[in-house]
């Protein structure tokens, strides 16, 4: 079993299209049955996410409103809570997008890209017949024609523009459909090419103040624009509101935040994933159900935004309700079976009789939810040995160099210096240990340039256990991302072995090295010189024979020969 789960929030449009009622988390101030919702099964919704919790990961709360009035929440109880409630989207949502018709009122979706000065810089210098064609109703309905999908290779870029727009277009634009989240990053560069605002900055007082959403950040490129396709970080509850307004059809507390017919168009069907597909694979599968504009539609004739690993933001119209969901999952697909097969149904519109054995299930379940510790455990006899004590790690893609412990009244004080930075974490025994660190959290797009970069320090809750004599077992969960890392120290004679697994990407990256005052030192320094063109092909070469060097210098002057200057150990 996992030992994460999910959060949900339901809400339902007031008759006077308003908006919802901010109460205190972690209560029930009515009874399910009093909003319509079946308390009966929500008691089996709350039961299968205790089942399925190995596919329901780090989670904020679950919470449905109707006419202003919250039903229930649903919190990682072993968690502070006011850590708890920020998710890390991995898609831009759908206010950013359904702004569009306002902010280009010089550019109709249909205008070409290339053929305006938009990009005129940064064009190459042939257009083909298929670029000159691409349309910004290409980018919103991800119908670009780039196969495969040339996202993470542009994000290593330092620009982004310029690599989109030289990425051969090999179907033509708006024929075939393949995601492609640089296309919702090259939708952030017209805006703020266009207004010479970021998205971010011109949303705040158009959107994001009219809703009340406060306390958001926006990842960027190398060149400061935001990244549009991911890194949109905001609370689950202002999930909520994005869909509300597309509920209400772009109204908000009497005022018409967005034009109705622009959320029809912007929420209706552009184009099939895969046309040829039988249709009873379409028939079970929340992925072909057709795209909109950075939206896909879903079973139930609802509609969502979608961001990696599960992070829904849906609209039912049919049932005059939306549902918002924060999740880690694998199996994203598992995750829409249950919504279909015990929330869906749960929303009904005539009123229920009270059922007071119902709601007292219901409140058990939520209760039994928790995210749970690592279980603590009997302090090693290496505790003595190694606090103190600095691990040197071979070289390594990872840049981890050391690694050093100090354990004081149940708590591990971790120095992890990578490359050139240093970060000092804490983990509890039996207990979470909160802080936050400037160590950037594992997500699918960590490898992007310029990732994280200019955004606050992380949110995080660590513990430790000894898995066995030798084996000591670091948990750290960002708090404000559906992602976790581990750690998991095997301490040997004359060495240490380190086990790196996030779960982001899932793969455990093993380094090896040693404790400072056993066996091998490795060489602190080494000062080199050669040839001009050899000197550092040969100095490259040197560090990765080596084990943990830290500081290399490479001595290059033009002259046809320069002997060695030295090796030293120290």
């Amino acid at each position: 079993m996992s030992d994460t789960i999910c959060g949900w929030h339901w809400h339902r449009a007031s008759a006077e299209g308003g908006t919802r009622l901010a109460l205190p988390t972690g209560s029930m101030p009515v009874a399910p049955e009093s909003s319509d919702l079946d308390g009966r099964r929500l008691a089996r919704l709350a039961f299968a996410v205790v089942l399925a919790q190995q596919r329901l990961a780090n989670a904020d709360r679950l919470r449905r409103d109707f006419d202003e009035l919250v039903v229930f929440d649903i919190f990682q109880a072993s968690l502070e809570r006011h850590f708890a409630h920020r998710t890390n989207l991995r898609v831009v949502i759908l206010a950013r997008r359904a702004d569009v018709r306002e902010l280009l009122a010089a550019h109709d979706v249909d205008d070409q890209i290339a053929r305006s000065a938009v990009f005129a810089d940064d064009l190459p210098a042939t257009l083909t017949l298929n670029l000159a064609q691409l349309r910004i109703r290409d980018l919103l309905s991800m119908s670009v024609g780039q196969d495969p999908d040339p996202s993470f290779q542009i994000a290593l870029d330092s620009n982004w523009v310029r690599a989109f727009l030289a990425t051969p277009i090999i179907d033509p634009p708006g024929t075939k459909f393949l995601y492609n989240s640089l296309a919702t990053y090259m939708l952030s560069a017209i805006v703020q090419k266009v207004t010479g605002e970021k998205l971010l900055d011109y949303l705040t007082p158009r959107l994001f103040q009219p809703l009340g959403i406060t306390d958001v950040d926006w990842e960027v490129d190398p060149r400061g624009i935001n990244v549009g396709g991911w890194g949109l970080r905001l609370k689950t509850e202002d999930m909520a509101k994005f869909a509300q307004l597309f509920l209400q059809k772009g109204q908000w507390n009497g005022r018409q935040i967005l034009p109705a017919a622009w959320v029809e168009e912007a929420s209706s069907l552009k184009i099939v994933q895969h046309p040829d597909l039988p249709q009873a694979k379409k028939d079970s599968s929340d992925w072909e159900q057709g795209y909109c504009y950075q939206m896909w539609r879903s079973r139930n004739n609802s509609y969502r935004g979608d961001g990696a690993y599960g992070q829904f933001i849906l609209v039912f119209p049919e049932k005059n309700a939306v549902f918002v969901m924060t999740c880690e999952s694998y199996d994203m697909q598992d995750e829409f079976n249950y919504i279909w097969k015990y929330v869906f149904p749960a929303i009904q519109s005539d009123p229920l009789p009270a059922n007071k054995k119902a709601t007292a299930a219901l409140n058990q379940k939520i209760a039994a939810l928790a995210l749970p510790l690592p279980a603590k455990t009997v302090a090693s006899p290496l505790v003595k040995s190694i606090s103190g004590k600095t691990v040197s790690l071979s070289p390594n893609e990872q840049l981890v160099q050391t690694m050093s412990f100090r354990f004081d009244q149940d708590v591990c004080h971790l120095t992890l210096k990578v490359g050139a930075d240093t970060f000092q974490i804490a983990f509890g025994s039996g207990k979470w240990a909160f802080g936050q660190t400037s160590k950037r959290p594992p997500a699918l797009t960590q490898m992007a340039k310029a990732y994280f970069v200019g955004l606050p320090a992380s949110k995080v809750a660590g513990a430790y256990r000894w898995k066995d004599a030798n084996t000591l077992e670091l948990t750290l969960r960002y708090l404000e991302s559906p992602h976790s890392e581990v750690m998991t120290c095997h301490f040997e004679k004359g060495g240490v072995s380190v086990d790196f697994r996030n779960s982001a990407d899932q793969k455990t990256k093993t380094l090896k090295g040693t404790i400072a005052e056993n066996g091998y030192k490795p060489a602190r320094l080494i000062v080199r010189g050669d040839d001009m063109g050899f000197s550092h092909a040969a100095n490259e070469a040197l560090i990765r024979s080596s084990k943990g060097i830290q500081t290399s210098i490479e001595v290059i002057v033009p002259s046809p020969w320069f002997p060695e200057a030295g090796f030293e150990k120290g």
